[in-house]
């Protein structure tokens, strides 16, 4: 739930993980008492990758700094 009209992150909107409801208390309230459902429907996909990011980045900082040291 994001208490703003508007967000960055709008995956989560579309996919049903975030509702907006700005400041508007009866959206607050309605927002809260449908928080988790016991059958949620939004999608557990994950929608920003597979978390393994930096060690993806470490492994090509790794191989082309070695391969720049053998260079020299």
């Amino acid at each position: 739930m994001t208490l703003r009209e508007n967000t960055e992150w709008v995956e989560t909107t579309q996919q049903g993980a975030n509702v907006l409801t700005g400041t508007r208390t009866n959206l607050i309230v309605k927002a809260v008492s449908n928080w988790m459902p016991e059958n949620p429907s939004f999608n557990r996909n994950p929608i920003f990758g597979k978390g393994n990011t930096a060690d993806m980045i470490k492994s090509i900082l790794v191989k082309n700094l070695s391969r720049d040291r053998d260079n020299r």
